[in-house]
């Protein structure tokens, strides 16, 4: 049973769910990325692009489902491009930074939402900050620790930073989602 925790930020509600999807399908998403293409071209991050099936969207349904599932008000919809985030190597962080919107190819739906589904766990490091500002020196509102299963969803417009990988892998699937309140 999945277990949801909430995160109050300047920029409005964030949510932790634990057990999201069940180990049998985050195993058939780790075979998926398996079959991907690895981009290292980024100093920080691997990754591993790809665009769920026009018509079906395995990953963006299973997505929607865990989310739609707990009882947060309004509707998700995720995004068709998607991507995997690898950090391998030891030491590795992200800076305090927010992320862009974008705009759904399908619906038009503009994104209001980052969601990072956690493929592995990290005994140390690796926490995913929620800060309240875009500064190394700002308060961890809340660390989210990589842990298989786990979705953090959080408003794009939210300050959050990669704590420093001290067990690798680090792996988890990033997409957009639209937070549709009233449909």
């Amino acid at each position: 049973m999945a277990k949801v925790h909430f995160i109050e930020t300047q920029q409005g509600p964030a949510w932790v769910i634990d057990d999201a999807i069940p180990e049998s399908k985050l195993q058939c998403i780790d075979a998926f990325r398996e079959t991907l293409e690895l981009n290292s071209k980024r100093p920080t991050v691997d990754r591993r692009f790809f665009a769920d099936e026009i018509g079906t969207r395995p990953m963006a349904t299973a997505l929607e489902d865990a989310l739609n599932s707990m009882m947060i008000s309004g509707k998700f919809h995720v995004f068709q491009y998607q991507r995997f985030l690898e950090y391998r190597k030891e030491g590795a962080s992200l800076d305090p930074h927010t992320d862009g919107t974008k705009i759904c190819d399908n619906t038009n739906y503009k994104s209001t939402h980052t969601l990072l589904l956690y493929l592995s766990d990290c005994k140390e490091g690796g926490e995913t900050l929620i800060l309240n500002q875009c500064s190394w020196d700002a308060t961890v509102l809340y660390p989210t620790k990589p842990q298989r299963g786990r979705i953090l969803l959080f408003p794009h417009a939210c300050p959050h930073a990669g704590n420093v990988v001290k067990d690798v892998p680090k792996i988890c699937l990033r997409a957009e989602v639209s937070h549709m309140l009233a449909l």
